[in-house]
């Protein structure tokens, strides 16, 4: 009877013992997946932030060209009945070029949003991020 007392118990502690082993495995490996994707993304994050600081870069001076070249134009006589006459003087005074299509991108942002390093990040630091 002792001896089957013994054995089940030592039965118990394997089989306790390889839950406990396996679910502290099973963190490492999580760990070690979020450790990767954390690198990633703020890889991601790095570069989609050099990205839209070069286009601020080229936007910046072209505005302030804009700026001058609307003072310019608003103290011209000529341009103002031009502009009377035809709205598209606008178009056409400020044609040096669209930079609509590059616009600042948030992609990598939104992808790090929902990442489980993220979404358990205290508010006050995700706020100052």
């Amino acid at each position: 009877m002792k001896k089957s007392i013994i054995k089940y118990v030592l039965q118990l502690c394997l089989i306790v013992f390889s839950v406990v082993l396996g679910l502290y495995l099973s963190e490492r490996i999580e760990d070690r997946k979020n450790q990767k994707d954390a690198a990633k993304l703020l890889s991601k994050l790095k570069s989609e932030l050099q990205e839209n600081k070069s286009l601020l870069d080229e936007w910046v001076p072209y505005h302030r060209e804009i700026v001058t070249r609307l003072d310019s134009l608003s103290r011209s006589e000529a341009f103002i009945n031009n502009f009377i006459n035809d709205k598209t003087a606008v178009f056409e005074a400020f044609s040096k070029g669209t930079i609509m299509s590059d616009m600042p991108s948030d992609d990598a942002w939104d992808i790090a949003k929902s990442h489980p390093l993220i979404v358990n990040i205290e508010y006050d630091i995700l706020l100052g991020l």
